[in-house]
Formats: structure tokens, sequence, C-alpha cells
């Protein structure tokens, strides 16, 4: 079989392989093209009695040996890991080294958090989208063992505290979130993509592989029309999540209710302009994390929760609420023509 300028040949019997391998030798010096044999490995499995085994098998390409590929270790085609037990393990371990590497390197970086958001999305998992594409490895796993480290590194970037839920970042700009996609949520969209190619192809061998793989894990995958719906019920499994959270899903529910629809792209325009540690303190604020009394309590930083100024139970509302009634008051008035400032506050929410 050839891609590009990858080849691969398969054979049942050692022997036959170097024959078609001397053929294919003959071909290319013919064609006037080099094989470059440091480049090449094979791969070999053998029943020994009753079961099957790895091997290394001995094959030559113009007099050189091809080099083999050793014993439990696994070999590359086509950005796939292929290893004896079709474990997958291998290219689990290539996910997650190359999505961490990237990862510290975007954290390192002296930029703004909006922006390292930005490298993410266009960069990052664009650079794992094809090994999600080419592997059935499950949403579970990624959900077990990507999310959680992608969701690590993003907190430290927009300084969210262990204790503030990521999901409100997860949600449509036009929910006030940031439109963030996990990984688990670009594998299951990609899967389904993958899954919809088969479906439409024009070639019958296609269409009847995409109908004997219908069972097990592909269901999932089969119940949407398109990548666009899977997305869409992932999200909205996101906003039912934090309609269940009663402290940190009160400011953002809040808002839901009573902001206006116009005030929607005023809110993200205004915060796209905002310096980096006010910027973290308004999405600290979206999910009531902000360290004022109660939380301090909670977080066990702090023996009370009062209020220095009038003693009260400081919430929320203290933190963000330092103005007199009467300006945020004429502040909401005056709102429809305010843009270029943008004042929060949840004295009425």
């Amino acid at each position: 079989m050839q891609f590009a300028d990858v080849s691969v040949a398969f054979t049942g019997l050692e022997y036959e392989y170097q024959i078609l391998l001397n053929a294919f030798g003959r071909w290319c010096a013919w064609a006037d093209m080099t094989i470059r044999v440091d480049k090449c490995h094979s791969f070999g499995m053998k029943k020994v009695l009753t079961t099957m085994k790895q091997i290394k098998p001995k094959l030559y390409i113009n007099n050189v040996i091809v080099p083999a590929i050793e014993v439990n270790d696994a070999f590359i085609y086509l950005g796939r890991h292929f290893d004896f037990d079709m474990s997958d393990i291998s290219h689990k371990d290539h996910i997650v080294d190359k999505t961490n590497t990237l990862l510290n390197l975007v954290t390192n970086l002296p930029l703004h958090p909006k922006n390292k958001l930005k490298i993410y999305h266009r960069y990052i998992l664009s650079k794992i989208s094809w090994d999600m594409t080419v592997t059935d490895i499950s949403q579970t796993w990624y959900k077990n063992n990507v999310d959680n480290f992608v969701m690590s590194h993003i907190r430290s970037w927009f300084e969210i505290p262990i204790s503030g839920t990521m999901e409100i970042l997860t949600l449509d700009r036009s929910y006030y979130g940031l439109n963030l996609i996990k990984p688990s949520t670009r594998a299951f969209q990609l899967r389904t993509n993958f899954r919809k190619v088969l479906s439409q192809s024009s070639n019958k061998d296609i269409k009847k592989i995409h109908e004997i793989t219908k069972q097990q894990c592909n269901i999932q995958y089969d119940q949407y029309k398109n990548s666009r719906d899977a997305v869409k019920a992932i999200k909205s499994n996101s906003k039912e999540h934090l309609n269940n959270l009663t402290t940190q899903g009160l400011v953002i529910k809040a808002i839901w209710s009573f902001s206006w629809k116009k005030v929607n792209k005023l809110w993200h325009k205004s915060l796209d302009r905002l310096p980096s540690n006010i910027y973290s303190f308004v999405l600290r604020y979206l999910n009531n994390t902000l360290a004022n009394g109660t939380n301090t309590v909670k977080w066990g930083t702090s023996q009370t929760s009062s209020c220095l100024h009038c003693g009260e139970n400081e919430t929320l509302g203290h933190v963000v609420n330092s103005e007199s009634r009467e300006i945020y008051l004429e502040t909401r008035l005056h709102f429809k023509n305010y843009s270029d400032k943008f004042v929060l506050s949840c004295g009425e929410s």
C-alpha cells in the first residue's frame, strides 16, 4: 500500500516478504527513487505452539537489514501507533506527553491569559486532532487523563482556585462563557465527524465498514447528525450542571435571568480590553470564588466571615459593590449608552 511517500507491505510468511521487498527495491531503482532504510522498520508475529508472539524478522532491502521493532514496542503508520496487543497504550502516552509539553510552553509565555487560551484552541488542539481522529480511544479516557491536567493549566492562567468550577468557561459567549473546548469534547467532535464521513462515503466498502462497526462504542457517535449537534449536547450538560450548583452557579444564573441580550457583545468587548489581573477577577466573580469572608472560611484560610466594615457576613456583594447604591443605580439607568467601561455589581442580583 502506498500513501504519498510512505509504503507498507505485508505477507503471511517471512520469506514471501523478502521476495516482495526484493521486487520493491528493483522497482524503486528503475524509477530512480531512493529508499531510506534508516527510516524503515519491520514488525512480525508468529504462532508458537498455540499462541501468537511478536518476533523480530530479518529482512533486507538492497542488502541492508531493515531495523526490526523491539518486542512489546509499537510502530507508527500514518500517525497511529500499532503494537502487538492493539492496546493504544503507546498512543495514549504520546497524546499525554505532547499535550503536556505544549501546555508547559504556553504557561511559561508572558502573555495575557486570553491569548494563551487562543493558542490552546488554535494550536494545541490542532496538534492532537489527528491523534484523536485515527484512534478509538474513549471519551472517558480523555476526561480522566487529558482534561484534568489541561484544566489545571488553564486554572493557573486565569488564577481560578481549585474550588472554582470550570464549566462556566465552557459555555458559549452568548451565555457569558469563553467557549472553552475540552480535549474530551474535541475528541468526541472529531470521532462524530469521522463516523459521518464513513456513512456518507460514495464507496460501498467504506459504507459497509460503517454498518459493521455501528455497535459498541460507536453508538454514542452515530446518534448525532453532525459534530455541531454533539458539541451542543455536551455544552447543554455543562449548563445543566451549573443549574445544580447552589453557590458557584448563583451569579451566572442571575446574569442569565436579568441581563439584556443587547449587552452580551458589549460584555465580551469590554472583557477583552481588561488587563490580565482584572480579567481573572471578573472570571472568579462569575463562579463566586473571590476571596470574601464566606469563601475564606470554607477554604479554611480564615476564622471568621464577618465584614471588617459593617460586621455582617461578608459575601460576594461586599467585594464588588464598593460604590454607593445611588451611583450604582444611576449607572444602570445610563447603561445602554455606556460603552467605554463596564461596571460589575451584584447589589440587585
